[in-house]
């Protein structure tokens, strides 16, 4: 039997905090969401969360919303390597910024290029 381990040689994790955007703000909700990847490499890992741009963000939206929806977001909060022992290792400040290239990448791919 193999270990998950030793299928993938990296695990990283990606905490994010979900939020929508009701017209009437009391109707807002947030959510926190945890991802984990894994991959060959950290890269690969980082790649399938730049890929993961368009995220499920049900657990923000309000049903019961008399109000209109503007929109949902997420907001990074932290990155987590985590080892064969199941150990946890932040790793936001080393990976976070190659991160944002990587989704600003994906996504003008996916939906073309920001408004400036």
């Amino acid at each position: 039997m193999t270990s998950s381990f030793e299928k993938y040689q990296h695990r990283i994790e990606f905490v994010f905090e979900m939020q929508s955007d009701y017209d009437d703000e009391s109707e807002n909700l947030e959510a926190e969401q945890t991802i984990l990847y894994k991959g060959d490499t950290v890269m690969n890992c980082l790649q399938q969360a730049a890929e993961g741009w368009d995220f499920d963000d049900e657990d923000v939206i309000n049903f019961d919303a008399e109000s209109d929806l503007s929109c949902t977001n997420r907001d990074l909060l932290s990155i987590w390597e985590i080892d064969e022992e199941g150990n946890r290792y932040d790793v936001t400040d080393a990976l976070s910024e190659t991160y944002q290239e990587l989704h600003d990448v994906q996504f003008e791919k996916e939906m073309g290029p920001f408004d400036n």
